[in-house]
C-alpha cells in the first residue's frame, strides 16, 4: 500500500498509471510462475504447455489490486481524506472473476489449502478425484510431496520457493542444536526426533526406507556431540505477529499537533517504519534463532525458537518504539505503539492453526486497549493457555520481568512447583468474596517461593534471590484486576516455557 503524488494533463493520463502499476504486479506474478514452471518442466512426466494457463489464472486470482485517485487540492489532509474514502469504496467492490469458464474450482481440493483446485502431485499414483487431464505428475525431488498429496498452483510455488526456508522443527530444535548442525540432517528436521525415526514416516515423506539406518546414525552423532538426549529435544516454537496500534488515524491526522505538516508527517513515518521493518528482521534473525516471513511497515511476521522468544520480543518492541515512537514524537500529541500476538506451537500443530491464533491473539491485545501483547500456548495434547498483558507497568518492562523469572527457573534456581501449588490454592476463591485474599495470597507466595528454593547459596544471597524472585512474580499480580485468570494463565505459561528449555517433561505435552 502507498500513496503517490503524480503530475498529470489529464484523467487518461492517471488511467494510464493506474493500469501500469497493475501490470507491473501482475508481471512479478507472471514471472515468478514462469520459474517454477521452467524448473519443474524437466521433471513433468507429460507435456502440460498447452495448461499452463489454466494453472497460471489460478495464481493471479489469489491476489487483488485496487488503486483510486484524486486532483490534489490545496489543502493535502482534504485530498488525502477523499481518496482514503474512494479506496475504501472501490474495495468494497470486491470485483471478482470465475475461474475455467464460469465455473470455478471444480473437483478434488488442494491438500494444503483445502480451498483451490489440485492440480500437482508427485511420483506416485494418481490420487482419487484429481482430473487427470489437468493433473501434473512431477518426478524428482524438487518438491518434496507427501504420499497422495496434490497441490493447487499457489501452494506448488510456495513449496518449491519454500527450498530454503527452516521448517517450524527446525525453528524448535534451535533452541538446543545450531543451525548448522540441524542442516546436516538429510530431508528434514523432523527426523531429529525419536517418534519420526520410523518405516511408516519415512514411506509417508517419499524418502527411502534403506536410508533409516544412516539417517539414525547422523542423528544421534549430532546429539552425542552436543550432549543431549533424544527425548530432551525441544518440540514447541513461537510464532510472532505483530501491528501498530491506530495506524489509520495516524495517517488522517487526527493526533498530529499541526494540521499543517501532514504531508511531511506521512513521509517521515513512512521512512520510519520502513527503518523499523528492516530491524525487526535483524532482531529474529540476528541470533540464528528465527526467521522473517514478511517485514513490511508496521506489519510483521516471524518464528523463533522458544530459546530466543523473550529477547527477541524485547528487540522488536524496543525497536518500534525508537524507531517509530521517539523519532515522530515531535509530531504527535500521543504515543505511537505496537500490539503483538505470540502463539507458542508444537511443530506437528498444523500451520492455519497457528496463523488463526495469532491473528487472534493480536486481536485480543488490541481488544485489551492496545500497547500490548497476547501469548498462547498450544499444547500437543490439546489444553490452550492464553494471556495478555501490557508491554510496561510504570515504565517497567514486562518482558523483561518473564525473561529475569525464566531464567531462574531454567537455572534451576527455584524449582516450578510453587505455580502449580499456589494455583491450586487461590484459583477457585472469588477475588471479591474475600476482603483477605489481596493479603492471604502475599504471603502464601512468598512462603511457596522460599519453599521452591533450590540453589545452594549462602544465606544472604538466597535471601536475596528469594526476594527479587517475590518481587518479579507480585509485579504481574499487583497488575490484575478482580478474577486473577491471566496472572495464573501468565503463570502456566512461564512454567512450561521452563519446563520446555529446562529440560524437564512436561505432563501434557
Amino acid at each position: 500500500r502507498f500513496v503517490l503524488k503524480i503530475d498529470a494533463n489529464s484523467d487518461d493520463e492517471v488511467l494510464a498509471m493506474g493500469k501500469s502499476l497493475q501490470m507491473g504486479f501482475k508481471r512479478i506474478l507472471e514471472n515468478r510462475f514462469k520459474e517454477f514452471w521452467d524448473k519443474i518442466k524437466l521433471q513433468l512426466s507429460d507435456e502440460n504447455d498447452e495448461n499452463k494457463d489454466t494453472y497460471l489464472a489460478q495464481l493471479l486470482n489469489v491476489f487483488d489490486t485496487y488503486w483510486a485517485s484524486v486532483e490534489l487540492g490545496d489543502d493535502y489532509r482534504s485530498s488525502y481524506l477523499e481518496l482514503e474514502k474512494i479506496h475504501a469504496a472501490t474495495k468494497n467492490i470486491k470485483r471478482f472473476k470465475q475461474l475455467n469458464n464460469g465455473n470455478g474450482e471444480q473437483g478434488r481440493k488442494c491438500s494444503l489449502c483445502g480451498e483451490r483446485r489440485a492440480y500437482f502431485y508427485g511420483d506416485y499414483k494418481l490420487p482419487a478425484f484429481t482430473d487427470k487431464d489437468l493433473a501434473v505428475k512431477i518426478l524428482g525431488s524438487d518438491i518434496l510431496f507427501v504420499k497422495n498429496e496434490v497441490l493447487c498452483t499457489v501452494c506448488a510455488i510456495k513449496r518449491f520457493q519454500g527450498t530454503g526456508f527452516p521448517s517450524v522443527a527446525e525453528i524448535a530444535l534451535r533452541a538446543r542444536i545450531p543451525e548448522t548442525e540441524i542442516q546436516k540432517m538429510p530431508y528434514n528436521a523432523e527426523l531429529f526426533y525419536e517418534e519420526n525415526l520410523t518405516e511408516k514416516y519415512l514411506e509417508k515423506n517419499n524418502i527411502p526406507v534403506g536410508k533409516l539406518p544412516e539417517i539414525r546414525r547422523i542423528r544421534d552423532k549430532i546429539l552425542e556431540e552436543k550432549g543431549i538426549s533424544s527425548s530432551d529435544l525441544p518440540k514447541y516454537y513461537a510464532l510472532i505477529m505483530f501491528d501498530g496500534d491506530n495506524m489509520g488515524r495516524l495517517l488522517a491526522g487526527e493526533y498530529l499537533r499541526d494540521q499543517g505538516l501532514i504531508e511531511e508527517f506521512h513521509k517521515e513515518l513512512s521512512k520510519a517504519l520502513s527503518e523499523n521493518a528492516k530491524k525487526a528482521e535483524e532482531v529474529i534473525e540476528g541470533n540464528r534463532c528465527g526467521k522473517t516471513v514478511y517485514a513490511g511497515g508496521d506489519d510483521f511476521l516471524g518464528f523463533v525458537s522458544l530459546s530466543a522468544l523473550m529477547q527477541t520480543l524485547k528487540g522488536l518492541h524496543k525497536a518500534f518504539k525508537e524507531l517509530v515512537n521517539d523519532r515522530l514524537q515531535g509530531y504527535v500529541r500521543k504515543k505511537i505503539t505496537m500490539s503483538a500476538g505470540i502463539v507458542i506451537a508444537h511443530y506437528k500443530t498444523p500451520l492455519k492453526t497457528v496463523l488463526d491464533w495469532a491473528r487472534r491473539m493480536e486481536k485480543e491485545a488490541k481488544g485489551s486497549g492496545r500497547d500490548a501483547f497476547a501469548i498462547a500456548v498450544l499444547k500437543h495434547s490439546g489444553e490452550i493457555h492464553k494471556t495478555v498483558w501490557k508491554w510496561n507497568d510504570d515504565e517497567v518492562s514486562n518482558i523483561e520481568r518473564l525473561e529475569k523469572i525464566l531464567e531462574m527457573l531454567i537455572s534451576k534456581k527455584f524449582s516450578t512447583n510453587f505455580i502449580q501449588t499456589l494455583e491450586k490454592e487461590f484459583l477457585k476463591l472469588t477475588h471479591t468474596d474475600n476482603p483477605s485474599y489481596d493479603k492471604q495470597f502475599d504471603t502464601e507466595l512468598k512462603r511457596l517461593i522460599a519453599r521452591s528454593y533450590m540453589n545452594n547459596s549462602n544465606k544472604k544471597d538466597k535471601k536475596k534471590e528469594q526476594r527479587e524472585s517475590y518481587e518479579l512474580c507480585n509485579a504481574f499480580y499487583i497488575q490484575i484486576e478482580k478474577q486473577p485468570d491471566d496472572y495464573f494463565s501468565l503463570m502456566r505459561i512461564v512454567d512450561f516455557i521452563a519446563r520446555q528449555l529446562g529440560g524437564e517433561r512436561w505432563y501434557g505435552s
